[in-house]
């Protein structure tokens, strides 16, 4: 009798945990596309940050990301491994970039998934890009579109990061930003404008012209990123227009 007690107990709870992980779950869209989440982390609730703090963050994260100082991205990735953990999805996605590209830590492809899962499961639209990319591989498009979709409703809703995350997948595909009639260089200037280094970064195209393309490598530089600023001095004393290389390969 006692053992059935205990059982019935146990029931009861997993029955109410999974009420709770369900109504979680529908407040949350993005964290709806991560299949088999870990279940640690249902206890952890997500953090939602500002379109400020994902631009600050990012702003740092590109010191690590171009090798600008190796204690400083040592500092920078802990701290954001501890974020995490706590639940701040954005510096889940920003840590699977540097195990995928091997900046600061060595290259883990499985670890790099966990962030992106971790990173989707609590809201974050860079990381559920990058699960939007997987599904693509899988052959699952009915979810990558879903997943897109909801990253257009956040960039409609004012959010400049989400902005930003779109006007790089469709610079890489004509026909997704054709039929989304979407203006890519817009996107950028308007993250630009908001003082997201990367976005002025990469408002590098020849079309811009000489002139334009300095202002916004310059302003990019004025934010901190040093590759812009060896930019803005090949386009000045060279005559030479570099195009950076992406630090978000969501496409």
């Amino acid at each position: 009798m006692i053992k059935l007690l205990n059982m019935a107990v146990i029931l009861l709870l997993c029955i109410a945990c999974v009420g709770k992980n369900d109504a979680i779950k529908k407040n949350d869209t993005l964290s709806n596309f991560v299949i088999d989440p870990d279940y640690k982390w249902h206890n952890i609730e997500a953090k939602t940050i500002t379109d400020e703090e994902k631009i600050s963050k990012t702003n740092l994260f590109i010191k690590c990301y171009y090798y600008e100082n190796g204690d400083i991205c040592k500092t920078i990735l802990t701290n954001f491994e501890k974020e995490c953990d706590e639940g701040v999805g954005l510096s889940c996605g920003l840590l699977s970039v540097a195990s995928r590209d091997a900046r600061g830590v060595s290259r883990d492809p499985q670890k790099t998934l966990e962030y992106i899962k971790k990173g989707c499961y609590f809201n974050d639209s860079l990381s559920c890009m990058y699960m939007r990319q997987k599904y693509i591989q899988e052959g699952n498009n009915v979810i990558a579109s879903k997943i897109l979709e909801s990253i257009k409703k956040k960039c409609v809703k004012d959010g400049t990061f989400e902005c930003l995350l779109l006007s790089i997948v469709y610079e890489n595909d004509e026909m997704l930003a054709k039929n989304n009639n979407i203006n890519i260089t817009s996107y950028k200037e308007k993250a630009c404008k908001k003082e997201f280094a990367l976005a002025c970064a990469y408002l590098d195209s020849k079309q811009l012209g000489k002139k334009t393309y300095q202002q916004y490598q310059k302003q990019a530089c004025d934010l901190g990123m040093l590759s812009a600023c060896d930019a803005l001095r090949e386009s000045v004393d060279l005559n030479v227009f570099t195009q950076h290389s992406r630090l978000f390969r969501i496409w």
